[in-house]
Order: C-alpha cells, then sequence, then structure tokens
C-alpha cells in the first residue's frame, strides 16, 4: 500500500481539474483548427480545379496553334503550286501541280473546320475559366472572413489555456516525482481522467459499486486507493461537497 496525504490528494484533485479544464479549451481549439483546415482544404481544391482547366484550355489553344500553322504553310504551298501552275510547259506537270493544290485546298478546308470547332471550344472553356476565376475571388475573400470569424473565437480559449498551463506548471512540481508518474500514466490510459470522487460508495469514473470494506477504507484516508473496474485513482467525497 502506497500512503498518501491529504495535501498531496488535494494537490492531486487540483490539477485533475486543470487537465479536465485543458482539455475541454483544446477540444474547442481543435475543432476552431479543424474548420479552418476544412475552409482552406476547399479552397485549395477549386484553386486545383482552376489550374487543371487552365491547362486544358492551353492544350487547346497549342492546338489550335498547331492548326493554324499547318493551314498557312499550305495556303502559301498552294500559292506557290498556282505561281509554278502557270509556267509548266507538259499536260503531265500540270496534273501533278493541279492535283497538288487540290489536295491541299480540301485538306485545308477540313482543318478551317476543325478550327472553327476547336475555336468554339476555346471561347467556350475561356468563359467558363473566366466565370470560375471570378467564383473563386469571391470565395477566397469569403473564406478568409470566416477564418477570421472563427479564429477570433478562440482568442479567448487560447488566453484561458495559457493561464491554465500556468497554473499547472506552479501546481505539477508540489507533487511527489513517483505519484506523479502514476497520475500521468493513469491521465493517458484513462482518457484525461485520472483521478475521480466516489460518493455514496460509486466510483464516479466508472459508476461501479466498492467493495464495503474497500468504501470503509477509503473513507479513513491516508492510502492511495484505487478504482478495481476503471483503475483510476479514487478519493472519498460527502455528497455535500462540490463534485470535482
Amino acid at each position: 500500500m502506497q500512503e498518501i496525504t491529504q495535501e498531496q490528494m488535494d494537490i492531486l484533485i487540483d490539477l485533475q481539474k486543470i487537465e479536465t479544464e485543458s482539455f475541454r479549451i483544446k477540444k474547442i481549439i481543435s475543432s476552431v483548427d479543424e474548420k479552418v483546415s476544412a475552409l482552406n482544404s476547399r479552397l485549395t481544391s477549386f484553386c486545383k480545379m482552376i489550374a487543371e482547366k487552365e491547362f486544358v484550355l492551353k492544350e487547346m489553344k497549342d492546338r489550335y496553334q498547331i492548326f493554324e500553322s499547318e493551314l498557312n504553310e499550305r495556303t502559301a504551298r498552294i500559292q506557290k503550286s498556282r505561281e509554278t501552275l502557270k509556267g509548266v510547259s507538259t499536260h503531265k506537270e500540270y496534273q501533278v501541280l493541279s492535283r497538288e493544290i487540290d489536295d491541299n485546298v480540301n485538306q485545308n478546308k477540313k482543318i478551317e473546320d476543325v478550327m472553327i470547332h476547336d475555336l468554339e471550344l476555346i471561347e467556350a472553356a475561356e468563359k467558363e475559366l473566366s466565370e470560375r476565376k471570378a467564383e473563386y475571388a469571391q470565395m477566397e475573400s469569403q473564406t478568409k472572413s470566416e477564418i477570421e470569424d472563427i479564429e477570433s473565437e478562440s482568442i479567448e480559449e487560447k488566453q484561458q489555456l495559457d493561464i491554465i498551463d500556468l497554473k499547472k506548471q506552479e501546481i505539477t512540481p508540489l507533487v511527489r516525482p513517483k505519484l506523479l508518474a502514476k497520475f500521468n500514466k493513469i491521465l493517458n490510459i484513462a482518457g484525461g481522467l485520472a483521478i475521480v470522487p466516489v460518493e455514496n460508495g460509486t466510483c464516479k469514473g466508472c459508476n461501479i459499486n466498492l467493495p464495503p470494506q474497500k468504501y470503509i477504507e477509503l473513507q479513513r484516508g491516508g492510502i492511495l486507493e484505487y478504482c478495481q473496474q476503471c483503475h483510476r485513482i479514487i478519493y472519498h467525497k460527502a455528497p455535500e461537497e462540490t463534485e470535482t
């Protein structure tokens, strides 16, 4: 059995109050961080979508320029062939050049049809991209405002947490090292609740009734006792006392 003074027990109880309040505040701050992260994630996803559309639009324009370059080359070829056609001396040469001109003219028509279609797609893509960028600008402004509102709500909690941390730093050295190590171990294992009161024989950590003899021993005090069910440190608390 490990002996414990009432002073040490009271310090543990105060330390538990600090840990409980700290956990509550950290949960609020964590919730704020999650909300901010979700808003930023939404903005990042939208920005990524715009980047993808910009990439597709660039590919469409590059394809259009390739067709435009080919069209210009074929047009120049046609003009050159027509000039050459004026000076041919044989029927065979005339037929070859005429066929070449016709082929290039036909191919140019096909290219022009594709370019007209691609130009329509480009114009539609540019319009959509412009709309999306305007939507992004609005979303960015709205997100910034929402984040500022959310973060402002947690300022008070962060200030309270700083105060609580200072109290913890003041109290912690007052606990015996081995007892503090035991307290912290249970705190981590038992969901942030290392020490709980027993009222009318019932453990307030797990709502299990203590054996009568153990409850009697707990009321006497002086010995560090643990709940046999939840394994938390327990102490006797009279019904009229304020619960921790």
